[in-house]
């Protein structure tokens, strides 16, 4: 019977076809310690493991460091769109209408820019559209965009610029705001006219609680884990002194 020849490859180990891009493995799995600093006392923590629901507080201040949420991506994407939606809603419907002494009115949303411009305030027009609608919407898209690479196990492009810029929009969204300042005025104003709240209003004050509940639900450590993998602490970095 004859033998098969011997080849060096066949003792060769079997390569995978494809790997993975994206690190899947839990950041707190890591042997090397993950080190953090306090953003209020600037004490360097080394990060205990955490589970879903779980949150790590800085033992000097007690400052929240990090919380992990259950499926992070999955999460921030379901809320930004439905905030996005809830925004659609209230530009395509009325917003408030009025009637004085049989004579009435409505407003849309998107009416509040050209009212105040039709008073001389263009820089204040400008500051509400942008605060209470674009820069969410913008701040939304971006979410979605990061959290559709992470699903993807692939980030799409920009994902570190578009990362770094969530920080920066973030207090610049008064939406809320926006909200409060609409209800001052309506109880102002409730007794001298008939105030009927529309549609847009109520769609409005549901994309307030989205994008609040959106900008909470964001897990910057693991986002940032996921695109560019754990940061490596400058060199005679010690937990229990202050990073600076």
């Amino acid at each position: 019977m004859a033998q098969r020849p011997f080849r060096l490859l066949d003792r060769l180990p079997s390569l995978p076809t494809e790997a993975p891009r994206v690190d899947r493995t839990p950041p707190e799995s890591r042997a090397r310690r993950r080190l953090r600093a306090c953003q209020e006392c600037d004490l360097v923590v080394a990060l205990p493991p955490l589970r879903a629901g779980e949150q790590a507080d800085c033992p000097r201040c007690q400052h929240p460091l990090i919380k992990r949420h259950l499926r992070p991506a999955q999460r921030s994407m379901a809320l930004a769109l439905s905030a996005l939606l809830a925004l659609a809603m209230a530009l395509s419907f009325p917003f408030i209408s009025f009637s004085v002494g049989g004579m009435g009115n409505r407003i849309e949303l998107s009416q509040t820019a050209t009212t105040l411009i039709g008073f001389h305030q263009p820089v204040v027009a400008g500051a509400v559209i942008l605060t209470i609608i674009v820069l969410p919407a913008v701040y939304l898209l971006g979410v979605i965009w990061l959290q559709l690479g992470l699903l993807r196990d692939a980030p799409l492009p920009a994902s570190h610029t578009i990362a770094r810029s969530l920080a920066q929009l973030n207090p610049w969204m008064m939406a809320d705001v926006f909200i409060i300042g609409a209800l001052v005025s309506l109880i102002k104003i409730a007794g001298m006219a008939q105030i009927e709240l529309g549609v847009s209003f109520w769609a409005f004050c549901a994309f307030a609680v989205l994008l609040l509940v959106t900008t909470q639900s964001i897990d910057a450590d693991w986002m940032w884990f996921s695109l560019a993998g754990e940061p490596r602490a400058p060199e005679g970095t010690r937990t229990g002194e202050t990073a600076a």
